[in-house]
């Protein structure tokens, strides 16, 4: 591949780049990515500007994508070359400028995340200096008919939480302290990033985001998103204050979720955890949760020197 171009796309290659960077997504995430651009673009943010295109002879012959997200973070498609075709140093130059795109963009936490046992990336990350965040266990939960469990009463929530702007960002800084959850993550981003990215994922509801209050008192949030086929509610980010832990707490609070999932006639229950979070892995799995996906996250920071 000696002849090979390594550029940004232009509008006409896009529909083709796109394909290629996403021949492993399925039909139904590909549709959801139209929900997670509009507010991108709604920004005036350039969401094709990290798209970056390798030709020979002018042809296309490999894609990476940089997109980016609400909340200066972008997500690294990896790059991926046509059919047979096997050349590191394509691969490396596509990633490389897709990450530059950055410059462009307001970008300062550039995430990607790897199908395990995929490996084969690694080292084009690390010399990236991507830097591993953590493995992410994906777990399910089978909403019932009707919950039948039992709800404590102490355990309330207040919701919008964003009513409670003030209280909401202190809570979520608060649950963040020896946090078992992807602490590689803490003192990247403000509050008010950190917010704005938990909004983008699903259809943001705010009447779907809580204070959690126990005998009336704040001790954490949970914020939870519907998906467009209405059938699906995501956990975004659940957490609880540290000197309310070891209280059986985050059990109470996922009984009470599952039952108002069970009203709304929502089938599943899905979320995201650190793979290192035993005690999280725990209370999921003793309501009900079982896990359906592997997956290993990387980030990377953008310094202002690089964005230039």
């Amino acid at each position: 591949m000696s002849r090979t171009i390594i550029r940004h796309c232009p509008p006409e290659k896009q529909q083709q780049a796109l394909e290629l960077v996403l021949q492993d997504v399925t039909p139904q995430l590909r549709a959801g990515l139209v929900d997670v651009l509009r507010p991108t673009a709604q920004q005036g943010i350039d969401v094709f500007a990290g798209l970056i295109i390798a030709e020979d002879d002018g042809k296309l012959v490999g894609a990476a994508w940089l997109q980016p997200q609400v909340g200066r973070t972008a997500t690294l498609w990896p790059p991926i070359l046509r059919g047979d075709i096997t050349d590191d140093q394509t691969l490396c130059k596509l990633a490389g400028a897709a990450v530059a795109a950055s410059r462009s963009l307001p970008v300062d936490l550039v995430q990607l995340l790897l199908d395990k046992p995929s490996t084969g990336l690694v080292p084009l990350l690390e010399e990236l200096e991507f830097e591993k965040l953590a493995d992410l266990e994906y777990l399910m939960h089978t909403v019932p008919r009707r919950y039948l469990g039992d709800l404590d009463p102490d355990v309330t929530f207040d919701s919008p939480a964003m009513e409670q702007q003030e209280l909401l960002e202190q809570l979520v800084k608060t649950t963040y302290e020896q946090t078992l959850d992807c602490p590689g993550l803490e003192g990247r981003r403000n509050i008010e990033d950190v917010l704005t990215g938990y909004q983008a994922v699903g259809e943001y509801d705010p009447k779907m985001w809580y204070i959690v209050r126990w005998r009336t008192e704040p001790v954490g949030v949970l914020l939870t998103a519907p998906y467009p086929d209405g059938d699906q509610w995501e956990i975004v980010y659940v957490g609880i204050a540290p000197r309310f832990r070891g209280r059986r707490l985050g059990k109470k609070i996922l009984a009470h979720l599952t039952s108002l999932a069970a009203q709304r006639k929502v089938e599943y229950l899905v979320v995201a955890v650190d793979a290192a979070n035993a005690p999280a892995l725990r209370v999921y799995e003793q309501s009900g949760y079982v896990r359906w996906a592997e997956r290993t996250a990387y980030i990377r920071s953008i310094e202002r020197s690089d964005a230039g």
